[in-house]
C-alpha cells in the first residue's frame, strides 16, 4: 500500500485548537481524525481518489479544510472547516450533525456524521439531502484513498 502524502497544508494546529471546536460542537472527534489534522492540518491528498461501488462512480477528493489558526491568512478563513461548517448549515445545505472537512472538484463535500463517525460524500446541489455514506469511520476514509486506476479497480 503507497503511503498517502499531503501537499499545501497551512500551519500545524495544537491540540487545544481542535479541543476548542469539539467544545464549541459537544462533540469528541475519532481519535483518527484528531491525529490526522495534528499532523496535517488541511491540504491536497497525493493518493486523492475514493472506489466507486455498485450505485456509484469513484470520487475524487481535492483538498481538506484547514482548521483556523493565527498563522491562515484572514482571506481564507471562510475556507477553514468550522467556519465552513456554520455557513453550509445556514445555507442548508447540510444536516447539524454532518461535518464537512473535505471538497471534491465540484465542490460537493466529504463529511464527518458527528453521532455515529461514519463518512458521508454530500452533494451541494441536493440542498440538505444528506448525502451517502462512503466508509465507516475516518480511519478507513483515509484508508481508502487511492489513485485514478486504484479507485476504478476495486469499485
Amino acid at each position: 500500500m503507497k503511503k498517502n502524502k499531503f501537499s499545501d497544508t497551512f500551519e500545524k494546529i495544537k491540540k487545544e485548537d481542535i479541543e476548542k471546536i469539539e467544545e464549541r460542537l459537544s462533540v469528541k472527534f475519532p481519535v483518527s481524525f484528531v491525529n490526522h489534522y495534528m499532523r496535517y492540518n488541511g491540504g491536497a491528498p497525493d493518493l486523492d481518489w475514493i472506489p466507486g461501488g455498485d450505485d456509484f462512480e469513484p470520487t475524487i477528493v481535492q483538498e481538506f479544510y484547514p482548521i483556523f489558526t493565527d498563522g491562515i491568512p484572514f482571506d481564507l478563513k471562510g475556507e477553514c472547516m468550522l467556519e465552513h461548517y456554520f455557513k453550509m448549515l445556514e445555507m442548508n445545505v447540510i444536516r447539524k450533525e454532518l461535518l464537512p472537512f473535505a471538497v471534491d472538484p465540484g465542490g460537493n463535500f466529504y463529511a464527518l456524521n458527528l453521532i455515529d463517525e461514519s463518512i458521508y460524500y454530500v452533494l451541494t446541489e441536493g440542498r440538505g439531502e444528506g448525502g451517502r455514506i462512503v466508509s465507516n469511520d475516518f480511519s478507513s476514509f483515509l484508508n481508502s484513498l487511492t489513485d485514478e486506476d486504484g479507485a476504478y479497480k476495486e469499485g
